[in-house]
């Protein structure tokens, strides 16, 4: 799976740079800032049965894009992006047993937060649709991740009768920080996007990723973890086709 993921980031690399080479209509900058979650997890959670829920956070895009005409209003665009994405997963639990072994109850309650933020070397690749100064979009992104961070934080209580009515209380917590994720290097899937072209150089842009590629490196985990990501922004054409045809 792994030399697969390296094969398709080193062809969609080659169809960037033959995108460039030969097609040669567009080039511009562009930079975008949204929201992103990373839904799932990154360990299982040996606590007793809860909830899971997901957060978005903010994200963000930037780099260069090209694109060349295929007909009269399609085109082919690749970009080269550093995109950041962030997200947080809280897991929390409110569990009670009236039937335990050797006490007449037990109780415990907590919740486990993770957040974690990726920095990747992005290449989409995708084909477009104009119609008059509107763009659709879709195609295919592939990322590779050169950063990863996050921190964790946990908390909890246990309260116990035993059979002669005594009650027991205690809790406890930990925040650690997580210096390298144990992330897979790359990410993958399919996105979207719709151009709108305000001057022939100015347009705004929304687009939308669904990562398909479970991150979690984790062997032990039955977690998956997986990524999406919304932004709005610019794009910028630095040449277009009027200027170097």
């Amino acid at each position: 799976m792994k030399n697969f993921q390296k094969h398709l980031f080193v062809l969609v690399c080659l169809i960037a740079i033959n995108s460039w080479a030969f097609g040669q209509q567009q080039f511009g900058v562009k930079v975008s800032g949204g929201i992103s979650r990373l839904y799932g997890a990154l360990e299982d959670h040996n606590h007793p049965p809860g909830t899971m829920t997901t957060s978005f956070s903010p994200s963000g895009q930037a780099g260069l894009y090209y694109n060349f005409p295929v007909g009269k209003n399609s085109a082919i665009g690749a970009e080269l992006l550093y995109s950041h994405v962030e997200g947080g997963q809280t897991y929390q639990w409110n569990f009670k047993d009236d039937n335990y072994t050797d006490v007449k109850s037990l109780e415990s309650n907590g919740s486990d937060y993770t957040f974690e933020q990726i920095s990747y070397l992005s290449l989409p690749v995708y084909y477009g649709y104009t119609f008059k100064r509107l763009t659709i979009n879709a195609g295919f992104q592939i990322s590779y991740a050169f950063s990863s961070a996050g921190h964790n934080e946990s908390n909890y209580v246990i309260i116990i009768i035993d059979e002669n009515d005594d009650l027991y209380k205690r809790g406890g917590g930990m925040n650690r920080e997580l210096n390298a994720l144990p992330i897979k290097d790359f990410d993958f899937g399919p996105r979207a996007g719709v151009i709108y072209r305000l001057t022939n150089r100015l347009s705004i842009e929304g687009m939308f990723y669904y990562g398909i590629q479970n991150i979690n490196q984790i062997t032990t985990s039955v977690e998956e973890l997986k990524i999406q990501q919304m932004t709005l922004g610019i794009r910028y054409a630095l040449w277009n086709k009027s200027e170097i045809q």
